[in-house]
């Protein structure tokens, strides 16, 4: 058998080394079409898709992946390793990230939080509460607890906004928590007697953006520039360096 030539075992060193350095990008976020990759995590009122077709439409150039569940996020971004994440800034703080831009509006960075119920409920302690899970059930039920002073608070999990009414409909929970800017879009889908209760220092952090890899500073200028109509969809009106 012929032993290869020097040309051939160049060219085959050149192909190893090329897909060597493809493999690294690829772990680095880094896709083939030489797009930078921002993942997006937040419970909206709005579906995945239409803030994904948002995002999509102000940032060019950005590969975007909005995902609607904590999980699946948490898992992409551990295997995948974008270049910037979106997420509320708990969110980010959980998973040891730093936000590199903080999304306010009306000069807050954060939001308030409030308990929604049909009719009136006395106290928290001991109910069913309805919730959605915002960063893994074990740390919001930990990070919850802290604002609402209950040990051990039996909570119902949702993935989004809008099934925590079922909760209250079918008598699963006694009690929902959500963003106070949420309540008239759930009041306007049902005919209960909704009573809402503003709960004392329930802030929780708004939208952050942090940079996981080469491209994240990239993405960051087109966060800030992000348009009107879309940051309030995302329930913010400016993001400024942290």
């Amino acid at each position: 058998m012929e032993a290869s030539s020097p040309a051939i075992r160049t060219t085959r060193r050149l192909w190893l080394l090329c897909l060597a350095v493809a493999l690294s990008l690829v772990g680095h976020g880094v896709r083939a079409d030489g797009r930078v990759s921002l993942y997006v995590y937040l419970p909206l009122d709005v579906s995945p898709r239409a803030l994904a077709k948002g995002l999509g439409a102000s940032l060019p150039g950005v590969a975007i992946t909005v995902f609607g569940r904590y999980k699946d996020f948490e898992k992409a971004t551990e295997i995948d390793h974008p270049d910037a994440v979106m997420s509320l800034r708990p969110v980010l703080e959980a998973r040891n990230l730093r936000p590199a831009l903080q999304a306010s509006i009306g000069g807050k960075s954060s939001e308030t939080y409030v308990a929604m119920t049909v009719g009136y409920l006395r106290t928290l302690s001991g109910k069913p509460i309805g919730a959605v899970d915002l960063m893994g059930r074990k740390d919001t039920a930990r990070f919850f607890a802290g604002f609402l002073s209950v040990k051990d608070p039996k909570v119902i999990w949702v993935t989004k906004t809008e099934d925590l009414l079922p909760l209250l409909q079918f008598q699963t929970a006694e009690a929902v928590l959500l963003p106070k800017r949420s309540v008239g879009s759930l009041k306007s889908k049902s005919s209960l007697d909704l009573t809402v209760t503003d709960l004392a220092s329930f802030e929780v952090g708004l939208p952050a953006l942090a940079f996981t890899g080469p491209g994240g500073s990239a993405i960051g200028d087109g966060v800030r520039r992000l348009p009107r109509d879309l940051n309030l969809l995302i329930g913010v009106d400016r993001w400024q360096l942290e």
